[in-house]
């Protein structure tokens, strides 16, 4: 349908720690991926990257973090 949106990503994203040492919760990922869900993938994930900023910016990345976005326009 359109405007589904498909996420797709490695469990690195939840092993990421922000600067205090609290790693991301699976809870705090899903929330953030569903608040950019009927938006266009770029602009989801420019959201995301916002919202989850300080945990993959200043904090620690243990492990690679990759997210696939898929969004059907039409």
């Amino acid at each position: 349908y359109v405007g589904d949106t498909l996420a797709i990503y490695t469990p690195g994203w939840t092993k990421a720690k922000n600067e205090a040492g609290t790693a991301l919760s699976q809870e705090k990922l899903t929330e953030a991926l569903c608040d950019g869900f009927n938006h266009p993938a770029v602009s989801a994930i420019e959201e995301l990257v916002a919202d989850l900023s300080p945990y993959i910016k200043k904090g620690t990345l243990p492990d690679d973090i990759t997210l696939l976005l898929l969004y059907r326009a039409e």
